[in-house]
């Protein structure tokens, strides 16, 4: 079954806070999403890119990031877990 939009971005903001210092495209890579879905991400101000350069580049979740990722989790817990963040 394909993720939806909210299990992805749910997904990337996980692995940001697990892997703090992982480059954009690791993250990507270990959400499993395109690499321009961080895009998205970054447009809904969920996400922040700090360093310069290609390889100084690292992401940052938001206060909204943050605020998203919690009400996710508890949504996941109502549901029983059928999403797909931990996978």
């Amino acid at each position: 079954m394909p993720r939806s939009i909210k299990d992805m971005g749910a997904a990337v903001l996980e692995q940001v806070l697990k892997t703090p210092g992982r480059a954009p495209t690791r993250i990507a890579a270990l959400a499993r999403v395109n690499y321009q879905f961080l895009y998205s991400l970054l447009d809904a101000e969920l996400v922040t890119i700090v360093g310069r350069g290609q390889f100084n580049r690292r992401l940052n979740v938001t206060e909204k990031g943050r605020e998203f990722l919690e009400h996710y989790r508890v949504l996941e817990q109502l549901l029983g877990g059928h999403g797909d963040v931990h996978a």
